[in-house]
């Protein structure tokens, strides 16, 4: 009957002991499975913060590993200790790609007590031009207005923006009138009427690429 009793026993501490076991091997808690960097420019910097958590009451032996480098990731801690209901913020740091358009990478966490389940943190964002946003184009420079003798031709001209692809010139009359070109002068010798009693005022801007305008020049001239 002892024996009986001591077997049950044994048996009975086996089964707490593989439950507790099987309690510790659950997932870390991570405070994201995906970090969304957003819209930036081809190489600009940045850095995020992420948090790990052990609700377990064995130690954990963390692991992280780069799995697509193209962002030059790096974290501040690839290797650490959880310990019982211990939490852990660890930076991670790295660039835009150089290329810019969409791109994806991935963090893989690893832990010893639970390695045959890994977690992956994805990591997404869009990198664009350093010319398509962040810095307009400068205002055109050495504007001038050319009306013949008698006023039957009319034309406004300046100097060349660098890396515009186009003009807009916007005449007052008639209605705000505007003229796209792709040249560094325009004619408006269809508005010259308009301007024939005295001064008027006219802005040039410069177009990129990307179809963004630029700085507005503003003149003014007296016929």
């Amino acid at each position: 009957m002892k024996k009986i009793c001591m077997l049950c026993l044994v048996t009975i501490l086996i089964l707490a002991n593989s439950c507790i076991a099987w309690a510790d091997i659950g997932l870390i808690g991570i405070s994201t499975d995906n970090i969304n960097l957003g819209e930036d420019f081809v190489n600009k910097e940045f850095s995020r913060k992420i948090t790990f958590h052990n609700n377990g009451s064995a130690y954990r032996k963390v692991t992280i590993e780069v799995d697509y480098n193209d962002l030059d990731l790096k974290v501040d801690s690839t290797n650490f200790t959880l310990r019982s209901n211990e939490t852990k913020e660890i930076t991670l740091t790295g660039h835009f790609p150089e290329y810019n358009g969409s791109f994806s990478a991935t963090l893989t966490v690893k832990d010893d007590l639970n390695y045959t389940n890994d977690q992956v943190i994805f990591i997404t964002g869009y990198a664009k031009p350093k010319d398509s946003g962040g810095t307009m184009l400068p205002a055109p420079k050495n504007i001038k207005v050319m009306i013949s003798v008698p006023p039957t031709v009319g034309f406004i001209s300046w100097d060349a923006v660098p890396k515009a692809e186009g003009y807009k010139v916007c005449l007052p009359k008639p209605a705000d009138k505007c003229i796209t070109t792709n040249e560094t002068n325009v004619s408006f010798q269809p508005y010259l009427q308009w301007y024939l009693d005295g001064k008027f005022t006219f802005t040039v801007v410069a177009k990129d690429k990307n179809g963004k305008y630029g700085h507005k020049a503003t003149y003014t001239y007296t016929y």
